[in-house]
């Protein structure tokens, strides 16, 4: 937990009489948090979200997509075991798993492969990257990017 003033939140519903009245509201007491330790509370911070080609022609059959994206952070980035999707007519078109393709888990380049079949593409992709921060489960998220289709 990062340093910081928390609020410790009760909840007065859960106290009631025997003949169901809650019990009224009160201030939640705060707690002030010091953590010296050098633990990296940040997310990985996601950069250069890039499809390669970023027009497709789908009339001739099946397309190859290439999703690029750069992922950070100071105590390193776990390779996602998830992968990116495009969701279109209640359906997913799963890519491939993401793997590091340059650099290193600090400061990395991930890859993934998505074959389009035979729907147009929604231009809605979702990735998510786990920081390396054992049971910490701290995701780092990016706006959904477009594709063109003819």
């Amino acid at each position: 937990m990062p340093s910081g003033n928390y609020s410790i939140p009760e909840r007065s519903w859960g106290f009631k009489d025997p003949s169901g009245y809650q019990a009224n509201g009160i201030d939640d007491p705060l707690i002030t948090v010091v953590n010296s330790s050098n633990a990296d509370f940040d997310r990985p911070i996601l950069s250069n979200y890039t499809v390669s080609p970023s027009t497709v022609d789908i009339s001739s059959g099946t397309q190859t997509l290439t999703l690029n994206i750069t992922a950070s952070d100071a105590s390193g980035v776990v390779t996602p075991t998830s992968y990116p999707y495009l969701y279109f007519n209640s359906n997913y078109h799963n890519g491939s798993t993401w793997t590091l393709v340059s650099g290193d888990r600090y400061n990395g380049v991930y890859e993934s492969i998505l074959l389009h079949l035979i729907h147009p593409l929604c231009p809605l992709v979702i990735i998510q990257f786990q920081k390396d921060h054992g049971d910490s489960r701290i995701l780092a998220d990016m706006k959904p990017m477009e594709l063109m289709i003819h």
